[in-house]
């Protein structure tokens, strides 16, 4: 039996049984598993090669961190599987997506990216007023809510320290690199310095202040790192690093400085004039596209779309009508979400079928959420929480949200949603 690649049914430790593999590390691998009561739990089995101890040590660790921070997943069991030999831990199982999962989807947004900085800062402040760290932040044991907030329960904790005044400082700056990487991750979709383009300046001189050697220079607080990470946001440039030496007093002499400064004029003059064709240019071909389309036929933007696939009544626009498409990439685009007013009439201009689930005709904030599973699942989550009878239609606040299906013997089905208001969104999972 590989401790790596365990099968659907397989009972470790005489009381868990495997459902289907949800995470790998270089020394274990993660299950979705069931106990003896039927609850389900996350059961990590590891290499057994791992040395003695170590086990113990987690299992320690996790437990001072629960008792510290709410946002720990509580280690609720551990031993070595007696047929196997392997480690095995077993904790509270997250209803939420880990970073690596979601990640996996797309990457994080800037804003959401200082969100989960800020919420990384909120987690582990109460570790590190004790002298404690985490020790080992990576975008597989940080499981991460829906935005805006963000909010993340961690796992894999290693071992505290609360020793001497040197060594609780070591540790909170390793969380603070840790932090630094993860949030790293989540924007770019791969480990910091791996080859790939950077994220912009500012973020890039985040990532190298964060980890560099000299404690001196690097961030003193997760908070801190928070702020830089803040405003870089804001579009505020980097923040201060390391002052570099003065150039040599011949490289300020140099005669090469003009002809750049008047490249660099050049350059913005073509900019402009390019920026201002775009606009003459774009401004006329919506005009155009306007005045060749009837009033009664120009369909709503997208982010009023309110049944997906769009109704067959739609087919009845003369040839001449533009598609949504041409009309999203010629008419500016309307970020703000639509008025009450503006969705209910989309909802009674485009009525669904008769079998479909719609959104109450005095309700013009919510959107829909409709999913099919095939097979059935055996349980639907939304951002974290679980909903019944997914599939005849649940209310749900426009924007992004995490959606989780789930099978038994099958691996998760975790993604991103994006629901507008007076949506019907609906989602066909197949295991």
């Amino acid at each position: 039996m590989s401790v790596t690649e365990l099968a659907p049914g397989t009972v470790v430790g005489g009381r868990y049984t495997v459902a289907s593999r949800i995470g790998r590390g270089g020394m274990s691998t993660t299950y979705r598993a069931s106990n003896g009561d039927a609850s389900e739990v996350a059961l990590k089995v590891y290499d057994p090669s791992m040395p003695a101890g170590t086990l113990d040590s987690l299992r320690r660790a996790g437990e001072a961190a629960a008792a510290i921070t709410s946002a720990a997943l509580a280690p609720l069991d551990a031993g070595v599987d007696p047929a196997s030999g392997a480690p095995f831990a077993v904790q509270e199982l997250s209803a939420r997506p880990s970073l690596a999962q979601l990640v996996e989807l797309c990457p994080l947004a800037p804003a959401d990216a200082v969100a989960l900085a800020r919420s990384l800062a909120r987690a582990l402040a109460p570790l590190h007023e004790r002298g404690v760290a985490h020790g080992a932040l990576a975008p597989g044991n940080v499981f991460v809510g829906p935005p805006p907030a963000c909010e993340v329960r961690l796992s894999d904790f290693a071992a505290p320290r609360q020793e001497e005044e040197h060594d609780s400082s070591a540790a909170i700056a390793a969380d603070v690199e840790g932090a630094a990487r993860v949030v790293s991750f989540a924007l770019t979709r791969r480990p910091f310095g791996s080859p790939g383009p950077e994220p912009d300046r500012a973020w890039s001189a985040i990532f190298r202040r964060a980890m560099h050697p000299r404690p001196g220079e690097a961030y003193v607080s997760l908070d801190e790192l928070a702020d830089s990470f803040e405003r870089a946001a804001r579009g505020e440039g980097p923040p201060a690093l390391i002052t570099p030496p003065p150039p040599p007093a011949s490289a300020l002499t140099r005669t090469a400085a003009r002809p750049r400064s008047r490249t660099a004029a050049a350059w913005k003059i073509g900019l402009a004039v390019v920026a201002c064709l775009v606009i003459v240019v774009g401004g006329a071909v919506t005009m155009k596209l306007l005045k060749r389309a009837p009033p009664a036929s120009v369909a709503p933007p997208a982010s009023v779309v309110t049944q997906e696939p769009p109704p067959a009544a739609s087919s009845a626009a003369p040839e001449t009508a533009p598609s949504d498409s041409a009309l999203a990439s010629a008419v500016p685009s309307a970020s703000a979400a639509p008025s009450a007013s503006a969705s209910a009439s989309a909802v009674a201009d485009n009525p669904p079928p008769p079998d479909e689930p719609t959104i109450p005709a005095h309700d013009h904030h919510h959107g829909m959420l409709v999913v099919d599973c095939t097979p059935s699942c055996d349980s639907v989550f939304l951002d974290g929480h679980p909903i019944a009878h997914a599939d005849k239609g649940t209310l749900t606040d426009p924007g992004v949200h995490t959606f989780a299906a789930n099978l038994v013997n099958h691996p998760s089905k975790v993604q991103a949603v994006r629901v507008h208001q007076g949506q019907v969104k609906r989602l066909h999972v197949a295991f």
